[in-house]
């Protein structure tokens, strides 16, 4: 049985920041998301980062998550082929806890959950 070329292996919370607003600072809703992976110095290890800000101007709510995944790695694989899986792969086995996390808090504070878009991690 061949061996994954990447491997997921958790996930960490590294910042949520809610913040409801007395006033909308922006009209329309916004959504930004950053992706950052590393990988470690004999390449068996490698981790994701997501940053996501969203603000809701309707609700009147900003909300931040970044959130951390860490993989293992087949150390066989060039270092562009990690960072190509890492970038496509890892994001996309990150980002439905990403969304699941903004959706939770969301729902906390108003009957309205945001529910983040998919995304396309092959662009």
């Amino acid at each position: 049985m061949n061996k994954p070329v990447i491997s997921f292996e958790k996930y960490e919370i590294l910042s949520i920041d809610y913040k409801k607003l007395d006033e909308p600072s922006i009209e329309d809703a916004n959504i930004s998301t950053e992706v950052s992976i590393g990988i470690s110095e004999q390449h068996e290890a490698g981790k994701v980062e997501i940053d996501v800000s969203i603000s809701d101007p309707v609700n009147q709510r900003e909300i931040n998550v970044k959130v951390r995944g860490l993989f293992l790695i087949d150390e066989s694989l060039e270092i562009e082929k990690i960072k190509q899986f890492l970038a496509q792969n890892g994001t996309a086995m990150l980002y439905p806890y990403v969304r699941s996390i903004v959706s939770m808090v969301s729902v906390l504070d108003s009957e309205t959950s945001i529910l983040l878009p998919t995304i396309n991690t092959t662009k």
